[in-house]
């Protein structure tokens, strides 16, 4: 059973999931600059309707249109539909736009995934999104990504950034998951620091000085459901993604815990 929100909660998760024009609407918040204050919103993938055949929307003001390459849509997600990936074909082009390359400034990943039994995880990366396969994939090429994979018998979560001479690389962030059921994942880099945040909890919370800052702008396109090693080896994602977000900076604790809680009051 989900758990009943507060009435308050409820109210302002679903105007923070909906978009600056409620807030505006609202609460007199000007839509330029983002939901009160807080990060813009770069990238939304909800995965409810493509407007056009092979296209999943960005509802962002950004224009970041991803081509679809294999991928189903499905009718019933966390949050309306969602997008499932076979793991042998089927990945998104979510192209190399500005608004997604931020050199060494803040930024957040967001977003609800589901993956198969940990057992059957490979061993080789299991990528929900990235961006120049940063970490030991393509580390001479600035970028970002989150994989799920298996280490030493282990499943993990983990997510790398930066490139070979300034990398900051969470190898565990965590593996308390639950494999076959939806959890939502929060990455942030916030000034110095990096933060992972599993279902509204911080999982992760490393400090890396400067290494934290490398670039992560690129001439990558970024994908989703789709890496490409240093040694030309393609691993696609297995698994369900629903309601996809980057923003162009840190979003607050607060912030977190009200997309964490949208999963609850569907």
């Amino acid at each position: 059973m989900k758990r009943v929100l507060p009435a308050h909660i409820t109210i302002w998760a679903f105007a923070f999931v909906a978009g600056p024009s409620v807030l505006a609407n609202e609460h007199g918040v000007d839509e330029k600059d983002g939901l009160g204050g807080m990060p813009s919103l770069v990238l939304h993938y909800t995965f409810d309707r493509h407007r056009m055949v092979g296209i999943e929307p960005d509802v962002s003001d950004h224009g970041n249109h991803a081509r679809i390459h294999g991928a189903t849509q499905l009718r019933e997600g966390i949050i309306g539909g969602a997008m499932e990936f076979d793991g042998e074909d089927d990945f998104l082009d979510c192209g190399n736009n500005k608004s997604i390359n931020f050199d060494d400034g803040d930024f957040t990943i967001a977003l609800w995934f589901k993956t198969p039994l940990k057992e059957e995880l490979p061993s080789s990366y299991n990528p929900f999104i990235n961006k120049g396969a940063a970490g030991s994939l393509r580390p001479s090429r600035p970028g970002y990504g989150l994989y799920a994979t298996r280490e030493h018998g282990k499943a993990i979560l983990r997510w790398d950034f930066g490139q070979r001479s300034h990398q900051a690389r969470a190898r565990v962030i965590t593996d308390n998951w639950e494999s076959d059921c939806w959890n939502h994942m929060v990455l942030v880099r916030r000034g110095h620091a990096i933060e992972a945040w599993l279902n509204g909890k911080r999982v992760m919370d490393q400090v890396q000085k400067a290494k934290s800052q490398a670039t992560v702008s690129g001439p990558e396109r970024l994908l989703i459901g789709k890496v490409v090693t240093n040694r030309g080896t393609i691993n696609l994602f297995q698994g369900v993604l629903d309601d996809v977000r980057i923003y162009d900076g840190a979003l607050s604790a607060e912030a977190i815990g009200l997309l964490a809680a949208m999963g609850d009051s569907e």
